[in-house]
Parts: structure tokens; C-alpha cells; sequence
């Protein structure tokens, strides 16, 4: 099994890279890419995203990860999570074990994923209406 990517292209940019570099520093054998916002939807198009954490989440970007966090949404507190089709919203800031925990969950939808789903993820029909 290939190791969970992960990509941060959040706002500011200091944020983007001490969130990038506490990552990598808990997770060695993570793929922790840093991109400019701007970048993450070609980048995941390119192949399967674990779990991306932006200032903006796409519909590029929510269906082709298994899990995406959008921090700090409209430039409030807080934060906004997708998991396998799930959305959860956060009032507060989210802690680096908050990251870490849906990292874990990227990896085992990774995990259980099959061959050919588009970037790695296929939503459940279940799991969609219950967001929309």
C-alpha cells in the first residue's frame, strides 16, 4: 500500500506550512505535499488525495479525497470536515490531534478502497444524500 497524501494549500501561508510540518512530523510516512490554494484542484486530479486540508473546499476537491477539512470557512473560527461523503462542522480550532484522527480515517477509506475508483474514492449513494 502506497502511503497516505496528504495536501495542504490553506491560507495564510505560514498556517499551510507549520500545519504541513507537524504533520509530517507524526505521520513520517505520509506524503505531505504544501501547495498554493490555487493549485490543490489540478493536483488532485492527478492522483488520489488521502486528505486535504484548504481555505476553500472544491467539488474537485470534496470528491476526489477521502477526507478534506476547510479551515477557518468564510474566514471565521472554526472548521468544516468531510469523511467518506460525512460533513461535520467544528466551532472551534481544530488541534493537531483533531488532524491526526481524520488523517487516520483517509487512510483506512484508503485502506478499504478498490482498483479503479476515480482518485482512489467512489462515494456510497447513502452517504451523499445524507449531505446534501
Amino acid at each position: 500500500m502506497a502511503s497516505l497524501r496528504i495536501l495542504v494549500g490553506n491560507e495564510p501561508r505560514s498556517y499551510r506550512e507549520a500545519i504541513a510540518g507537524a504533520i509530517q512530523g507524526m505521520l513520517p510516512d505520509a506524503e505531505v505535499l504544501t501547495l498554493e490554494p490555487e493549485d490543490l484542484d489540478r493536483e488532485v486530479g492527478q492522483g488520489a488525495a488521502g486528505m486535504v486540508l484548504c481555505s476553500c473546499v472544491t467539488s474537485v476537491v470534496e470528491k476526489g479525497s477521502f477526507a478534506w477539512v476547510e479551515l477557518y470557512p468564510g474566514g471565521g473560527p472554526g472548521a468544516r470536515i468531510g469523511v467518506d461523503g460525512l460533513r461535520l462542522t467544528a466551532a472551534g480550532d481544530l488541534g493537531l490531534a483533531d488532524l491526526l484522527w481524520i488523517a487516520d480515517r483517509a487512510e483506512s477509506l484508503a485502506q478499504k478502497s478498490g482498483p479503479g475508483e476515480a482518485n482512489g474514492r467512489v462515494p456510497r449513494p447513502n452517504a451523499v444524500a445524507r449531505h446534501r
